[in-house]
């Protein structure tokens, strides 16, 4: 088996388990309360981020309010699973959205997240989702989109992101 071929089995294996290991999103019991947030584990739906200029815009962000908008930012990957559906269901959206940030880096055998949420603070026009990035080391030949996705009540208002203090 050549190294190339050994390090691409190690990187999957490593990705595979840490989805396994995530904690699942019940989107039925998250009751969207105005201070309520959740981390959704990127293995919850049969997905994956669609492709975007990644060269000229480095991170996506979307606030996803509607199936439309969720079929803007993910496509559908049934072979992923046969059990897990595609996206959150209709009603889902009636009492909560799902802010959304993806970047491309090359395939690392790190473990540790490239994303940690600082806060999520709601204001009277806006609402302002804090995070740091920390790209890991990349020590493999490919590249993969690595997403945050989080789960917050119903936004009415504007909502920015600040990923490492810089508004993106």
């Amino acid at each position: 088996m050549t190294p190339t071929i050994r390090a691409t089995i190690a990187a999957l294996v490593m990705i595979i388990s840490v989805m396994a290991s995530a904690a699942p999103f019940h989107e039925k019991r998250f009751n969207g309360s105005d201070e309520s947030w959740a981390i959704v584990p990127s293995n919850t739906y049969a997905s994956f981020v669609k492709n975007w200029p990644d060269k000229d815009q480095s991170v996506l962000c979307a606030v996803i309010k509607s199936p439309a908008d969720w079929g803007d930012v993910f496509g559908s990957a049934p072979a992923m699973s046969s059990n897990r559906p595609c996206g959150p269901a209709a009603d889902f959206y009636s009492r909560a959205n799902l802010l959304v940030v993806a970047r491309v880096h090359t395939a690392s055998s790190s473990t540790t997240p490239s994303f940690q949420v600082k806060s999520i603070k709601h204001h009277t026009h806006s609402t302002v989702m804090r995070y740091v990035y920390h790209p890991p080391p990349a020590d493999q030949s490919f590249s993969l989109t690595d997403t945050l996705m989080i789960a917050i009540g119903k936004q009415k208002s504007k909502v920015y992101f600040i990923e490492n203090g810089v508004k993106v």
